[in-house]
């Protein structure tokens, strides 16, 4: 058992007790061991005995405590002035060591409390200043494990023989039921000793249920990790609860500065500008507010222009701008100078240099730094980085300038310039007897005219050649009708109306305008020469062949090189073959010999410098129909969408928008 000393230093008055209990009055009564009398302040007139208070200390508290055993203990310290702690340490005292604290000035008491290496609780002493401690002088608290104390101090420095009667010390009592508890305690469970060592289970806040596992439960709090119930802490008074709300004050110190957070506030060592509760270095601290120029004050707290709203009101509501976003109103940042306002507009400089050139925006416009070409008082290069003006196809001016300018065209007056607008290709669908629009990129369709039985038999689709602006070109088409054989005819884009304009004497599978205005086409394998060329008359049909020749193949299909004078003829059998016709020199050129899909339709993809052909999957999934984008040099195939299945498109062609035929 742990026998607690108190040792106080020249000059004070003997005495250490339960800080809890009421101290001995002077009136003639002895003071006995365990008791501590209170300083006698002066009472005025308006005062009572009652109400007196013990006297402001006047100097500095230094509180000492050696621990004289071998074993470690857990000890805290607390300085009080009126009854509210004004500094608070919780400390481990390490074998055969002496620990220092200084105090607070002004401090009225010193209360010592703690546990040793067992958990089990030290006697609790306090010092009143003027009572047992003079000024300058410390309080030192003594943990020893009984016999003689160490030789640098002395007995009689401990317990003043002379004023304390032996038959009435309540301490050599307290030591009786001490060791008489601790009989009972050993009759009730296992303590360490012997040849092993187990701990008997706690129940400090007496449920029922070991305090390990009240933790553990989470049915009990241990926000000091000490391994005891908080309510316990409390309890004991191993902890001192302030405000009353369970937590030991030690968790409610957010500053880390020995004082609880309310009592901080309460006693102005601590704001609360934004009265959260959280004194505002904490707020600041854990980010929950931002203090964005290190004044120590949230920045919610300010109010900078001194119109009686805080700044962040004033920016959230609009009544202040803050275009550099530092959380300070506009006015604020020119006014203290934080910000340059050169043409005393009443805006930070740095929010009207866009393009971070270092220059105002209006003066990179009046120097002709920058252009403005949309008159929009603002830079073009910040239009485009801001995303108010587009640059669809990245020429560095705004696509508004492009299209005003004529460098591009916009033939359906959207605002985007052609080459931007999202591909959109004609295609006829002949199992629907339909003319429809269809997006390459994503398979989409839509139907334009139909169904139209007149195109129920249409393959073959292409633009006439003309000079680039022209809106109405023809589209051609081929339409084989069962009496009169293949016939030539153009469809209305909006309509499907089909006009013939003339009957071909022989099978013709698809059409293309070359760069000169002349209708190619290419025979079917109905014909005696399948797969050769021949140019069509468009007034009386006639077919007069090229002298090239024809392909192996049971589909034919075709399109027109946009800028040289060349065919581009897909031949399919149980695969299909790419072959390129350059028309002046009369040669075909072999670019892939076996292709993998079966190809009913192809045109010219100028926007992508690529072949686009509608094809059937072989195999399981037949089916579908695949649009496809080929490659010109090499022939190879990347599937760009699967239209609705079952949809078997004829003829494909892109309008004159873009440039193909």
């Amino acid at each position: 058992m742990l026998v607690i000393l108190l040792a106080l230093v020249s000059g004070g008055c003997v005495g250490y007790s339960s800080w809890w209990n009421t101290p001995s009055d002077s009136s003639g009564g002895e003071l006995r061991v365990g008791d501590v009398a209170a300083a006698q302040p002066v009472a005025t007139e308006d005062d009572t005995a009652d109400s007196a208070q013990p006297a402001p200390a006047a100097g500095i508290i230094e509180a000492q405590v050696r621990n004289l055993t071998d074993h470690s203990a857990e000890v805290t310290i607390r300085f009080l002035l009126n009854n509210i702690v004004v500094h608070l340490a919780r400390l481990r005292i390490e074998p055969r060591s002496t620990t220092s604290l200084v105090g607070p000035e002004l401090a009225q008491l010193v209360e010592f409390t703690g546990v040793d290496h067992l958990g089990a609780p030290l006697s609790p002493q306090n010092f009143v200043f003027g009572t047992d401690l003079e000024d300058n002088e410390p309080a030192v608290y003594i943990i020893s494990d009984g016999g003689e104390p160490e030789p640098e101090q002395p007995v009689d420095d401990v317990v003043d023989d002379t004023t304390v009667p032996e038959e009435e010390d309540p301490g050599d009592d307290e030591d009786e039921e001490e060791e008489e508890e601790e009989e009972e305690d050993d009759g009730g469970g296992t303590t360490p000793g012997g040849g092993g060592s187990t701990t008997t289970p706690t129940d400090c806040n007496h449920n029922g249920v070991d305090d390990a596992a009240d933790l553990s439960a989470g049915t009990s709090v241990d926000c000091n990790l000490n391994q005891v119930p908080d309510e316990c802490d409390i309890y004991a008074e191993t902890s001192s609860d302030y405000n009353e709300n369970g937590v030991p004050d030690e968790c409610e110190d957010c500053n880390e500065n020995g004082t609880m957070d309310s009592l901080d506030l309460e006693l102005g060592q601590s704001a609360d500008c934004n009265s959260n509760a959280v004194p505002d270095e904490c707020d600041i601290n854990a980010g929950t507010s931002v203090d964005a120029n290190s004044d120590g004050t949230p920045d919610e707290c300010r109010d900078c222009n001194e119109n009686g709203v805080l700044d962040g009101q004033d920016i959230s509501q609009g009544t202040s701008e803050d275009c550099n976003e530092n959380l300070t109103p506009d006015e604020c940042d020119v006014s203290g100078e934080t910000s340059p306002d050169t043409n005393t507009n009443g805006v930070p400089d740095e929010c009207e240099d866009c393009n971070d050139n270092g220059t105002l925006d209006d003066m990179d416009l009046a120097y002709g730094i920058s252009q403005d070409c949309n008159g929009n008082a603002i830079p073009d290069e910040c239009d485009l980085s801001a995303g108010t003006s587009p640059d669809c196809n990245s020429t560095g001016v705004p696509d508004e300038c492009d299209v005003a300018a004529g460098s591009s065209s916009d033939t359906d007056s959207n605002g985007v310039p052609d080459e931007c607008d999202p591909q959109v290709m004609y295609v006829i669908d002949p199992l629907g007897a339909a003319l429809m629009t269809l997006q390459p990129e994503n398979g989409v369709i839509t139907l334009t005219a139909g169904p139209t039985p007149s195109v129920s038999s249409a393959e073959g689709l292409c633009f006439e050649q003309a000079p680039r602006g022209v809106e109405q070109r023809s589209m051609y088409s081929l339409v084989n009708a069962s009496t009169s054989g293949v016939q030539l005819v153009t469809i209305d884009p909006a309509t499907a109306a089909v006009q013939i304009r003339a009957s071909l004497g022989d099978d013709v599978d698809g059409l293309a305008f070359s760069i000169y205005g002349i209708l190619y086409g290419v025979l079917g394998a109905g014909s005696e020469d399948p797969g050769a060329i021949v140019i069509i008359g468009r007034v009386d049909g006639s077919l007069t062949p090229v002298d090239l020749a024809g392909a192996n193949g049971a589909q034919f299909t075709l399109a027109a090189h946009p800028y040289a004078n060349g065919l581009y003829r897909v031949a399919c059998t149980d695969y299909c073959r790419l072959d390129y016709i350059d028309l002046d020199y009369g040669m075909v050129i072999t670019v892939d010999s076996q292709m993998d899909k079966l190809y009913q339709a192809v045109t010219f993809d100028v926007a992508q410098n690529r072949l686009i052909g509608a094809a059937k999957h072989a195999g399981p999934t037949a089916g579908e129909t695949l649009i496809v984008a080929i490659d010109l040099t090499t022939g190879g195939e990347q599937i760009l969408s699967v239209v609705v299945p079952h949809t078997r498109i004829s003829g494909m062609a892109f309008p004159p928008a873009f440039g193909q035929n």
